[in-house]
């Protein structure tokens, strides 16, 4: 089976970025390491897909990803750590990347 995302609130064009905060990322949506069983959907990837296929930016908010042991390539380094666990879809920002995008976007979606 697979797994369908709706985005029914967006009619008229699908967003350009989402920004994946507090536990969100632990949801297995932006965790490239999660292995769902074998009778589950493997909604990690799903999502990583979902985003590919549709052109939209997934961003990782740094503190949320590194509190939930989700690092990319730089904090992985920086950090001493053996492993790289985030999408290579997605990528990391600070809450300021939110900021700039609300500033430029025609609209700002929150859900939570």
């Amino acid at each position: 089976m697979k797994a369908r995302f709706s985005l029914n609130c967006f009619k008229e064009s699908l967003p350009k970025m989402i920004l994946l905060t507090q536990e969100f990322i632990m949801t297995r949506n932006a965790n490239s390491l999660s292995v769902a069983p074998q009778d589950e959907t493997n909604l990690s990837r799903a999502w990583d897909e979902f985003l590919k296929n549709n052109g939209i930016d997934s961003v990782a908010c740094v503190s949320s990803a590194l509190a939930r042991g989700i690092l990319d390539f730089d904090e992985s380094a920086r950090h001493k750590m053996a492993g790289v666990s985030l999408h290579k879809s997605t990528q990391m920002a600070g809450l300021g990347q939110l900021v700039d995008a609300a500033l430029h976007s025609e609209r700002l979606v929150c859900f939570g």
